[in-house]
């Protein structure tokens, strides 16, 4: 578990075999990532100016600054959003969308499950 203090809640990361994939559709706070897609480690920081990331069913790259205004994000929060990355690139919005290049496939034998676990207060 990590603490984000500025959301007031853990990211919680899990590998787990693509047999207990679960279908957790509508649910912006779990995602599934196929782990052999992963280059170095997982990180999480917030958005930097020129961001891009291919949006989970989309064909193209998006910037992140375009895709909150899409989803009409306000200003405000917009840089307090974390972002799951790698050394690749952006693998999640945390609590929005995840990216198509991280998508578990056919291919996929490992799976990590990330989860958003908000309301929790740390000690």
């Amino acid at each position: 578990l990590t603490f984000l203090k500025e959301l007031n809640a853990f990211i919680e990361a899990k590998i787990i075999p693509r047999t207990e994939l679960y279908a957790d559709k509508g649910n912006n706070h779990i995602i599934y990532i196929d782990y052999n897609k992963i280059i170095g480690d997982l990180i999480i920081r917030n958005r930097r100016n020129g961001d891009k990331f291919k949006p989970l069913g989309m064909k193209g790259s998006k910037k992140i600054k375009d895709y909150f205004i899409d989803q009409k994000v306000p200003r405000d929060i917009r840089n307090k959003i974390p972002l799951i990355c790698d050394e690749k690139g952006i693998i999640w919005i945390v609590g929005y969308r995840m990216s198509e290049n991280y998508k578990v496939d056919t291919k996929t034998d490992k799976v990590i499950k990330l989860a958003l676990i908000e309301g929790c207060l740390q000690n």
